[in-house]
């Protein structure tokens, strides 16, 4: 496609997962509503852009009684949308890949009707269950922009800033956005970008955090915008649940008689009683790739009856469609591990029956049918309401931290366990319910509340920004949220931000501060103690004039170290403002922490609290060494009972080999230290990512998250670092999939195949663990592909296979999310513009040994440069090489190249800056002569092509010096261009020759 004439650049497309009636109470709408005249009036006029799912208009949340039409009218675009509307959600338009399709803004999924109710449900709505729902701006108008109409059940970067700019231009004042995708380096980041410049439209945003929790530094894009206001999850003060009750014996336990449940894909009747067979885990052979033997059904009969499952090892999914083809007429799940709240689980293609018990419960039940094998359990859909505790950080909701060690996300809400309208027209949606109603949880469910909080505070203030709307919002947060109900201890600012949305205390702030929360960045006491000043302003907003005072509020005990002041006390204008002179001060017995806490400002009885946050390290980088970076240790928590990913110290073969070839280096931690910054890089010779046995969230282990080993302050780093002419080496096979934007711009790339090893052609078993061959790559010298021989070229091929005394860290493993192996990634080069992003410059360097098992892209590494030629001048001098195998897993023991020779060469490459000049000749007219040029290089480093240019003719290249006549006697320019055995290209300038 990239060939086709018309096509500018192609980049790869992120894909993003979308991811009440009591809750309100939790975050003090009522009391907000109060303010408004009326809860019936709370939010009226108000509009609020729903980018989701579409919204099911014949749900009883959005009648559109009471209300009046909107002035601009409703908006579609197509009449079939256009019967989507009412005078309650006034617009509807979908937004697919095919720019000729014709696409429906109907709910088909259930997501967006469920966040539009919890932004703005109709006041008093009644429900199935007999309690009464309303949003949180209940007279507010909604606006649907359905971004989800194909992919899966996924959507792109380009639809939802569609949607975005139709919301803009139809007139919104707030727009939701409960959806999200890995997030990388905030340069590359166009969705956040594009979220920023809204806000400066004017566009108050609030983006739901991700559920990639509890693995820190997974807030997801485009929540990571400056401006959008990330929401983070908590516990409801209740949940709504089904039953499962255990019948046909005697003695039954109390907690048996009457289990709370959730159901899986929603059913309506009765399910049992049925005898129950416990069929474990509930794996087939082949499901378990630690145990691909296992059959938890064999010999059990299933027909009729309804399957015991232990949660664990395999999906939800994968565990219901098992039984189901066992025969069993229900699946009750139990959990593996005590919860807080009870779990919902993702069912996917399951329509069994299903529904999922506490751990508790399981146990007891398993324990009671030892001595009653005869029982017989009943499935009772009918949903009734039971109290938990509120206000516990969901272990599901996604930690920070955001850009530049800045403080995401910005505020949490209930997310857990909301009841709230889903779409009742189409039952093969993940999220249908006949009733119109369902019970689900996750931080797509948390920012609707702050959605709708901000309607509230336009409604009574609007004329304010969306910096004012999220400054009130994020700095009356109660921080009275939970993260351990044993201990009782609060989540830090990098996950939970100012802390819990109250509606009711924004909308009755007599001042805010701007910034919204404070980052201090990475601050490096290696050189000595430092020392940063910082500005808060402080802003009336209507009776906040007067005496404030100010204190500092660490976050844990105070540190010997580190020192945060402020002005004890200061003065506003009324309708004025004033600036606060904030000192930070650092020394060493400070290093390798995070200092979080907030900026208190108190005036009466309105309590202001503004979050901060410094890194502070020590970390001495030596000048002109190589910075050693070792990303081996991963941020991914599995769920339990997971293990945590095994850390395996790789270390030794990198010093090793940089010994060997005199290179001296810094070692960096990240397990220590976290990501090294630009200001810790650029004074390096060259920087080394190695990534070892940590593929992120790729684990086999987890059902969820895509984040790779490299996050976004690695990332940002690194563009910067190559941008100012660096050189970088980055090896690893979860690396190349950490940012792939960044991958394509940074180091030339795109990962084009999960495993080049373990694929349907040589793993036919989908075992994973495929060792490479031996040897395992060599230099990509194929026809039509973009490549450089020369860099690792007259080397003996590289042997990374397990089968010497390298790491053996090459080997795939099934990656759950993926739904794929994970492995040594295919890699195909890319070159040319990739806008807006960039320019990039990559070539092929080492591809497989055996391309006819290779799916999906035949090489493992790239090397990326700019390299200058007679049509193009060269002007970007970073350098960069990936790997997307573990360079620890080279054996030096095999016969082939060692790892010092592959560092070897690879530091060559990087220092080979060759030159070229014309020989001063005298030729004659008419007549062949040769043309002669000499290569200006390094020792050991030949030219091994040539391209001349005379006058305006380029000639045709070769390898060898050129046989050429000149036609006529006089003066021609003559330049050329010579390709060295490295693959560097040096041009030289113009030299005037006399032709005799």
């Amino acid at each position: 496609m990239r060939r086709l004439s018309n096509v500018e650049s192609v980049l790869p497309v992120k894909h993003y997962r979308p991811l009440i009636d009591g809750s309100v109470n939790l975050v003090h709408a009522t009391e907000a509503w109060a303010q408004s005249g009326s809860p019936a009036n709370a939010g009226r006029n108000l509009m609020i852009a729903n980018i989701d799912t579409g919204i099911d208009v014949k749900n009883p949340c959005f009648s559109d009684t009471g209300f009046a039409p909107p002035t601009l009218g409703r908006r579609s675009d197509s009449p079939a949308d256009l019967a989507l509307t009412n005078n309650k959600v006034i617009v509807a338009r979908a937004f697919g890949s095919d720019p000729t399709a014709r696409y429906s803004a109907a709910d088909s999924q259930g997501h967006g009707t469920f966040t539009a109710a919890i932004e703005a449900c109709d006041y008093n709505t009644p429900t199935p269950i007999g309690t009464h729902m309303s949003g949180m701006a209940p007279a507010a108008y909604l606006m649907n922009y359905n971004v989800f109409v194909d992919n899966g059940g996924t959507t792109t970067d380009s639809d939802i800033l569609a949607g975005v700019e139709a919301a803009l231009l139809d007139g919104a004042d707030v727009a939701n956005i409960s959806l999200g995708g890995p997030a990388g380096d905030p340069s590359l980041d166009f969705e956040s970008q594009e979220l920023d410049l809204a806000s400066k439209a004017g566009l108050t945003l609030v983006v739901a955090a991700g559920n990639d929790g509890p693995s820190s530094q997974t807030v997801s894009s485009p929540g990571v915008a400056a401006s959008a206001i990330a929401v983070g999850a908590t516990t409801n003060s209740r949940g709504i649940f089904s039953s499962a009750a255990i019948t046909g014996a005697d003695g039954i336990p109390s907690e048996l008689a009457h289990m709370r449940a959730n159901q899986g894909h929603a059913f309506t009747t009765t399910v049992g009683p049925a005898q129950m067979v416990q069929v474990g885990l509930g794996r087939l052979p082949q499901d378990d790739t630690t145990d691909l033997t296992a059959n938890d059904f064999v010999g059990k009969d299933l027909h009729g009856k309804i399957a015991l499952i232990k949660r664990g090892t395999i999906t939800f999914e994968k565990k219901i469609n098992n039984a189901a083809a066992a025969g069993a007429i229900g699946a009750l799940i139990y959990d593996n591990v005590p919860e807080v709240s009870l779990i919902h689980m993702a069912t996917g293609t399951a329509t069994l029956p299903s529904m999922s018990i506490s751990q508790a419960d399981g146990q007891a039940l398993v324990s009671f049918l030892q001595s009653h094998p005869a029982a017989e359990v009943n499935f009772d859909p009918t949903l009734s309401a039971a109290d938990e505790t509120p206000n516990l950080l969901s272990d599901f909701s996604s930690r920070g931290y955001g850009a530049n060690y800045s403080i995401k996300p910005d505020l949490v809400a209930p997310g857990e366990d909301i009841y709230s309208a889903t779409e009742a027209q189409d039952p093969t949606g993940p999220e249908f319910d006949p009733s119109g109603f369902a019970s689900l949880s996750g931080t797509s469910f948390s920012s609707p509340h702050v959605a709708g909080a901000a309607a509230l505070v336009l409604q009574k203030h609007p004329k304010w920004t969306p910096e004012q709307v999220k400054a009130a919002l994020v700095e009356h947060g109660n921080p009275s949220v939970v993260i351990d109900p044993q201990t009782k201890a609060a989540p830090s600012v990098t996950q939970m931000g100012g802390g819990l949305l109250d509606a009711n205390a924004a909308l009755s702030a007599t001042g805010y501060a701007t910034p919204t929360s404070l980052t201090f960045g990475e601050i490096n006491v290696a050189g000595g103690s430092a020392k940063q000043n910082a500005t808060l302003t402080l802003n009336d907003a209507g009776g906040g004039s007067g005496s404030w005072t100010v204190a500092v509020q660490p976050f844990g005990p105070a540190s010997n170290g580190f020192s945060l002041t402020a002005p004890s006390t200061v003065t506003v204008a009324a309708s004025g403002h004033i600036d606060l002179a904030l000192a930070l001060s650092v020394s060493a017995p400070a290093a390798n922490n995070d200092f979080t806490g907030y900026i208190v400002l108190t005036h009466g009885s309105e309590i202001l609290r503004v979050p901060y946050i410094a890194h502070v390290v020590n970390g001495p980088v030596q000048s002109n060494t190589v910075l050693l970076v070792d990303a081996t240790t991963s941020r991914y928590v599995p769920d339990a009972p997971f293990p945590a990913p095994v850390h395996k110290d790789v270390t030794k073969y990198y010093t090793d080999a940089l010994k060997a070839i005199g290179q001296p280096y810094t070692y960096w931690d990240e397990a220590t230290l976290g990501a090294p910054s630009y200001a810790d890089m650029k004074h390096s010779s060259a920087v080394i990512y190695f990534t070892g046995s940590n593929l992120g969230a790729f684990s086999g282990n987890n059902s969820e998250a895509f984040q790779g080993p490299l996050t976004g302050l690695d990332t940002s780093a690194l563009h910067a670092y190559v941008n100012a002419g660096g050189h970088v080496f980055v090896t690893g096979e979860g690396a190349p999939l950490s940012d792939e934007v960044w991958t394509l711009v940074v180091m030339g790339a795109e990962a084009a195949g999960l495993s080049t090893y373990d694929n349907s052609t040589n793993d036919k078993s989908s075992v994973g663990g495929i060792s490479p061959p031996q040897p395992s790559a060599v230099p990509d010298t194929r026809f039509g592909v973009r490549s450089n021989p020369y860099v690792f070229g007259g080397m003996k091929a590289i042997d990374f296979s397990t089968k010497g005394d390298g790491a053996a860290t090459n080997l795939a493993v099934k990656s759950t999310p993926l739904a794929d192996m994970f492995g040594v990634n295919g890699l195909k080069p890319f070159f040319g513009s990739a806008a807006p992003a960039g320019n990039a410059y990559g070539a092929a360097a080492l591809r497989t040994t055996n391309l006819a098992t290779a799916e999906g892209g035949a090489d493992v590494a790239v090397v990326s440069s700019d390299e200058p030629s007679l049509s193009h001048k060269a002007k970007f001098t970073g350098r960069t090489v990936l790997f997307s195998f573990g360079f620890e897993g080279i054996n030096d023991n095999t016969g082939y190249a060692t790892r010092a020779q592959v560092l070897q060469r690879i530091f060559q490459w990087f220092g080979d800056k060759p030159t070229a000049t014309v020989a001063s000749t005298h030729y004659a007219a008419r007549r062949p002569v040769q043309l002669k040029a000499t290569l200006h290089a390094g020792a050991g480093i030949h030219a091994v092509a040539y391209a001349w240019q005379i006058d305006s003719v380029k000639l045709k290249p070769s390898t060898r010096l050129t046989s050429y006549s000149f036609p006529r006697a006089g003066t021609y320019k003559v330049r050329v261009q010579i390709t060295d055995s490295l693959g560097h290209m040096a041009v030289s300038a113009f030299k005037t020759m006399k032709i005799g």
